[in-house]
This record gives C-alpha cells, structure tokens and sequence, in this order.
C-alpha cells in the first residue's frame, strides 16, 4: 500500500479540497459518540461500503491509534487518529491506502450535542491525486449522500 503525506489538523484549512457535511441524529451524544468513536467494526451495519474495521493498536483509544478499515470498491485504509476529545471529536489521517486516490486526506467527526439529539459535522480534506481530482469535482453530491445515508442508517439503529 503507498504511504500518504502525513498531515496536521491543519490540512483541515488549508487542503486543496475540503468538503463539509453536517447531519442531525436523534440519539443523545453519548449514544453517538459511542457509535463513532467506538469500535470500527461497529460502523459495518450503518456505514455504507464499510466491509471491515478495526483498531490495531491497544486501549485506551486517542491520538496516535491506528485503525484499518475496508470500503467496498474503494479499498483498504490505515488510519491513525491525530485528534480526540473524548465524546465529542475523532480526526484521524489516512496513511496508506491500497487505491492512489490521494496524496493526503484527513477526516474529522465533531459532535454537538442538542439536548437529547446530536449533530454530526463531518469534514474531508484531501489532496486528491489527478486522477481523483476529476471524480472528486463530479462527486461532492454523492460523498455528501454517503454521509446523509449513513447518519440515517445510525439514527435507525441507535433509535431501536
């Protein structure tokens, strides 16, 4: 897998493309928090594409955890987490992936909560490769409906 550009949160700014989504959960944020922050397998019921997550590195969870996760059709990811308020915030960077979509990409999760409901704001940062660039330019409408579908598919399963 080819090693991406290590990046701080703040490529969060200054990325060459950075795609911000909010959506509403009905579920405290604890209950979300738990869901996001937790254990990556965990987001396979509700995220779409997601075939496997995982931590690979030891609790207790924060900055400098590895993860690795598998998106159908888009390939495997290892991530390490560069940003984490316990119950509110996870960024993390990806490090290698076995697509070349980027040289760089950076995701962070930041919840807020509103009384017994939460927002999700999700923000994606990337340095696309060329390649990608040209998809990423046709696509921001599709990751924005990702992330709406996956909001709703964990808004279901956090309400049963």
């Amino acid at each position: 897998m080819p090693a991406l550009r290590e990046e701080s949160l703040e490529f969060l700014k200054s990325a060459p493309i950075i795609l911000d989504f909010a959506e509403h959960v009905r579920a405290p944020q604890a209950e979300v928090w738990a869901a996001i922050g937790g254990d990556p397998s965990t987001w396979v019921p509700w995220f779409p594409g997601l075939r496997e997550g995982a931590f690979t590195s030891s609790p207790p969870h924060g900055v400098g955890t590895k993860r690795q996760v598998s998106v159908r059709g888009v390939g495997q990811y290892k991530e390490t987490i560069v940003a984490w308020d316990e119950g509110s915030r996870m960024a993390y960077r990806v490090d290698r992936t076995s697509l070349p979509i980027a040289r760089a990409l950076l995701e962070d999760w930041v919840l807020e909560p509103h009384g017994d409901t939460t927002t999700v704001h999700w923000t994606f940062a990337i340095d696309p490769t060329p390649v990608f660039r040209v998809s990423l330019r046709l696509s921001p409408k599709t990751i924005g409906r990702v992330f709406s579908k996956a909001m709703r598919n964990l808004d279901a399963r956090l309400a049963s």
